[in-house]
This record gives C-alpha cells, sequence and structure tokens, in this order.
C-alpha cells in the first residue's frame, strides 16, 4: 500500500486543505484512492506505485479497515492480512504479537477511527498538533498546516546526523507518531498509549546456543515472507555481512530472489557481489549511478521538483541528485517485488565498537551522535541543548529512567533510536514505489539479540556463524573486510577492531570535527547549484555555508534550503 491520509472535515477551512494533499498525490503519480468519510474525518488510502488497488477490507461505509507500509499476519500479506485480522478481532483474537512487517495500519469501526504502526516504528506516519492532519507523508501533512515554522533542534540533527530524532520533523508543527501509541478519531482527536506485546527475550548461554535460537527465529519469519512472496524478492548482494545473510536465508527456505549491487565496476561491494553471483550459478544486476541518466528530458528544476515529491522531502542523502535515486527504487519494485533490505543487520554484530561494559547516554551520543562541527553553525546552535535533547530523545526512545545504560541497553539504542528515525525513513520512502521491508528490524528478532554477549558479536563472528550455518558455499567468499566469513577472523581484522574498541567515547567525540577543518572548504562546483543556493537563504541563519567542508551536509542544507522556499516554511 503507497499512502495515506486522514483529515478533519471542516467545509469552511479544510476543503482547500483536501484540494492541496489530493493535487501533492496526484502530482507524485499514485493512481485512485480508496476514500470514505466518517461524521468527523475523511479518509483516502492510496495503491502503491506499482499497483492500481489500495490494501483495504471493506464491509461497508463506516467499517472497513487498511493497509499502507508492508504488512504480514500470521502468513498472509496485505490485502489478505486486513481480512485475517479483521475476522480474528471479530472472534476477540486479533494477536498483536504476530504483526510483522513495516506499516500503518488502520480500523474504522461504527464511524469511529483507529491508526497505529508498527512496534519498532520503521513506518512513518506524520501528524500536525492537534491530528486535525494526518498521512504517510511529510508533504501531504505539510499542505494541513497554514504558517508552518521551522523546528531549529530537527535542522541541526538532519544535516549532522542525516535524520531528525525524538518524533521531531523539521517542521515543528508536524510529529511523528509513537509505536507505542495510536490515534483515535472519534468526534475529537486522541492520542492513546498502546499496550506492548509480549517480547520475552531468549537466554542461551553459549555462542553454539546463541546462533541456533536466532536461526529459529529468523527461519520462521523468512518462511512467512517466502509464503507471501516467493520469488517475486528484490535485494542487494554486496561485500558486507547482511545482505548476504539475507540471500543466505531466502534460500535456505527456498527462493531464489533478484539480486542487484550499486557501485562502480572496481569498487570492492562490486567486485565481490559479481563473484558470488558466478560462483553460485545466480543472475544479478549491475548499476552503476553515476552513469545513469534516469530522466534525460527534464530541466534541473523539475528533476529536484520530482525528488521532492517521490523521496518526501528530506531522505537521508537529500534530493539533490539527477533522478537516479528515484529510479533505483522504482526499479527495485518493478514486477511487483518486495524489495528487501539489509537495514538494521548490526543488530548480530557490535555496531557502537564500544567494550563490553555499561556506558551513560551522553558517551553514546559522543561515540556517534557527534559527527559534526560546531564551527559550521552559526550562533543559533548550542552544543549543550543540542547533546541535552539528543539525550533525552535516547532515553525516551528505549524506555531509560536513568543516565547510566547497560549494556543490554546500549544494544538496544541502535534499533529502537538509530534504525527507527534514521534506516526507518528510507523503508517507508521505499513503501511508495512497492512493498519494502527491512527484514532484520523485527521485535522478536531484535529481542533476542539484545541479549546475546557482546563478546560473540565483536568481529562480526556472530553475523559470520549465522552465515556459515545456514550456507557454507556463501561464506567460503572473501568480504569487504578482507577475509572470507567461514572459520575464525584473521588476526590483523581482531587488530584493527581492538584499536577503536579502546579508542574511548570522548576521543571519538572530537574525531568528525578534527577531520572537517583538515579538510578544508568543500568545492561548491556542483549540479543543481542554479535550483538552490543556501548561502543567502533560509538556511545561512543556522549555519556558517562556507565553512561546511562535508558533502553530504552540503547536501542536506541544500534539501532543507529548497524545502524552506519551496513550501514557505518560517525559519
Amino acid at each position: 500500500m503507497g499512502a495515506f491520509f486522514v483529515l478533519r472535515k471542516d467545509a469552511r477551512s479544510r476543503a482547500p486543505v483536501l484540494d492541496r494533499i489530493r493535487a501533492h498525490f496526484a502530482a507524485c503519480g499514485f493512481g485512485t484512492p480508496f476514500e470514505a468519510s466518517t461524521r468527523d474525518w475523511h479518509v483516502a488510502v492510496y495503491p502503491k506505485l506499482n499497483a492500481t488497488q489500495p490494501h483495504v477490507h471493506r464491509v461497508d461505509g463506516q467499517n472497513f479497515a487498511f493497509a499502507t507500509g508492508t504488512l504480514i499476519y500470521r502468513g498472509a500479506a496485505d490485502a489478505a492480512a486486513l481480512a485475517r485480522i479483521w475476522a480474528d478481532q471479530e472472534r476477540g483474537a486479533f494477536d498483536r504479537a504476530r504483526l510483522r512487517g513495516a506499516y500503518a495500519l488502520g480500523f474504522c469501526r461504527g464511524g469511529r477511527l483507529m491508526l497505529g504502526i508498527d512496534a519498532l516504528g520503521t513506518y512513518k506516519v506524520y501528524h500536525d498538533e492537534a491530528c486535525l492532519t494526518i498521512s504517510s507523508a511529510f508533504l501531504a501533512t505539510l499542505a494541513g498546516v497554514p504558517e508552518p515554522r521551522a523546528d531549529a533542534q530537527a535542522i541541526y540533527e538532519y544535516v549532522f546526523q542525516a535524520a531528525t530524532y525524538g518524533g521531531r520533523t523539521p517542521v515543528k508543527d508536524i510529529r511523528l507518531l509513537d509505536p507505542r501509541k495510536s490515534i483515535e478519531l472519534g468526534k475529537e482527536a486522541r492520542i492513546a498509549a498502546l499496550t506492548a506485546p509480549a517480547m520475552p527475550l531468549r537466554m542461551a548461554g553459549s555462542f553454539s546456543a546463541h546462533v541456533d535460537q536466532t536461526l529459529a527465529g529468523l527461519r520462521e519469519w523468512f518462511g512467512e515472507i517466502a509464503h507471501c512472496f516467493g520469488d517475486r524478492i528484490d535485494t542487494a548482494l554486496s561485500g558486507g555481512y547482511d545482505s548476504r545473510l539475507i540471500l543466505a536465508l531466502l534460500r535456505d527456505r527456498g527462493v531464489t530472489p533478484r539480486l542487484h549491487v550499486y557501485g562502480r565496476k572496481d569498487d570492492d561491494d562490486v567486485r565481490i557481489a559479481l563473484q558470488i553471483a558466478e560462483g553460485e550459478g545466480l543472475p544479478i544486476e549491475h548499476v552503476d549511478k553515476s552513469l545513469r541518466n534516469p530522466a534525460p528530458a527534464l530541466d534541473p528544476v523539475e528533476t529536484i521538483a520530482r525528488n521532492c515529491r517521490l523521496l518526501d522531502a528530506y531522505p537521508v542523502d537529500g534530493i539533490m541528485d539527477d533522478g537516479a535515486d528515484v529510479a533505483t527504487r522504482r526499479d527495485r519494485a518493478a514486477g511487483n517485488a518486495l524489495a528487501l533490505n539489509g537495514g538494521g543487520g548490526e543488530i548480530f554484530r557490535n555496531f557502537f565498537y564500544l567494550p563490553d561494559r555499561p556506558y551513560s547516554i551522553r558517551e553514546v551520543i559522543w561515540t556517534f551522535y557527534s559527527q559534526f562541527d560546531p564551527a559550521t553553525a552559526t550562533e543559533l546552535f548550542s552544543e549543550r541543548a543540542y547533546m541535552e535533547t539528543m539525550t533525552a530523545s535516547v532515553a525516551e526512545a528505549i524506555g531509560a529512567t536513568g543516565a547510566t545504560l547497560s549494556r543490554e541497553d546500549v544494544e538496544l539504542v541502535y534499533p529502537a533510536f538509530r534504525c527507527r528515525f534514521w534506516t526507518g525513513r528510507g523503508t517507508s520512502v521505499n513503501n511508495q514505489f512497492g512493498s519494502a521491508l527491512t527484514p532484520f528490524l523485527e521485535p522478536n528478532i531484535v529481542a533476542g539479540t539484545v541479549a546475546i554477549p557482546v563478546r560473540f558479536k565483536n568481529h562480526g563472528r556472530f553475523e559470520a556463524a549465522l552465515i556459515e550455518a545456514l550456507s557454507p558455499s556463501l561464506a567460503r567468499y572473501k568480504t569487504g573486510y578482507g577475509h572470507s566469513l567461514a572459520g575464525s577472523v584473521p588476526f590483523k581484522r581482531r587488530l584493527k577492531d581492538q584499536l577503536t574498541l579502546l579508542r574511548p567515547p570522548l576521543v571519538r567525540r572530537y574525531a568528525f570535527r578534527i577531520k572537517a577543518r583538515l579538510h578544508g572548504s568543500l568545492d561548491r562546483a556542483r549540479p543543481f547549484r542554479e535550483v538552490v543556493d543556501p548561502s543567502g537563504g533560509a538556511m545561512a541563519r543556522y549555519f556558517r555555508i562556507p565553512r561546511v567542508s562535508d558533502p553530504g551536509q552540503y547536501a542536506r542544507i541544500c534539501t532543507l534550503e529548497y524545502l524552506f522556499s519551496r513550501y514557505g516554511i518560517r525559519a
């Protein structure tokens, strides 16, 4: 299911908003939506861009269910899953713990609406402050905000960390729905707390026992995916762990997916992926985005406008490209395929490269969320306030009650914070084009990995063992780390990792800014400078543009400049 919106009905003030939202989805290319009205609300559910029918289970005009994103329930997907959910709910036996995927799920019973999202918050739903406009698309929600205002904290988070956190968006008036809450829409809108489904930790003592228990959960989950989609699956292959684990799991379940690899022909990822595909007798598509010109007929202004619409305003890498990002996302959804992404696979590894001990939340932030140089920001930026807000956001995301985290809580920060807000945004955008999942980001899978001792995860040992147990042949190929996944980890790899593990969080805090200042200024001679120039615009209030040396941060500054200018957001 591609997208939805819910709008409060008010003939005098909301009719123009309805027109603007419909115009946005039409400009994106969505097909005819399912539309319904209650006494107080208007609902529209759109099919995916590669489909003609939305995912709706309709009983009558005031009783229906809908889903956007990719929903699996008890071995059924999307519309079939909705029918099964509705039937179970009628019998009083609806099991929320069996919901899988990245999705928004809506029910209307007797004219009363209820909306929720997946338990990890991978799928994004936006709402304004009064919940008068609610949508899976940020830009559709923005259409219902009369005088949108900037959120400075979110602006700095997006530019510095490539995502916004803690439920914030670049617009102060728009928030993300918390996965632990639902929106109930009767005569008035109400946000209510949900009771989380029980997710018991899988406890085991030995390395092999943890491998066996993790594989059991993964095999069950990938069995459901295989049952619903069969060989109609598209996934990447690279030189890393996660894409190879996905391939091993799919083949273990009897599925041969459609494979692709991105990069230049001499990149390690491309070289290794092609070697694996040849050795295993698998077809693979190699795409070099730098050589691709997907929309030669579009001028730069229209290209950026289309990127903004279809990537929903502020994707991780920004919107300043020639259309290749949009084109490759369309390609992955071709043939009504399910696009799988290995994002989140680091739950099987020591993602933060931290030794096994408790840490303060601030130390975790120093370790990974200090990828910025305060000298690039104007006097509006307070590093102290920024860090305090990030600290509060981490605590809220994982339910921490104190400033010190156990090592298990540190492991939870990656899926419940990083993946929820960073990885999840890409998954949500992909679900506009077709079905898309990050299959490792399932609560029942995540719950088991939090309990795995960190010493098992170090140097990629645990994930390598999963791959070797599933497919010894896939494990024997080298990785981008310079060694295969079979047998013991070479001394050179262990030594390199150990040097990172021994680097204190306080030292890591300053690493980015030192490198940035040594790098010097950024060459501004780049495409699309005729479309947007942040040096004299809204972003100049937040950043000292000439001092920005990181290309990714500069691209995101340009993205926000375009967004603020195009949609009249007040800086």
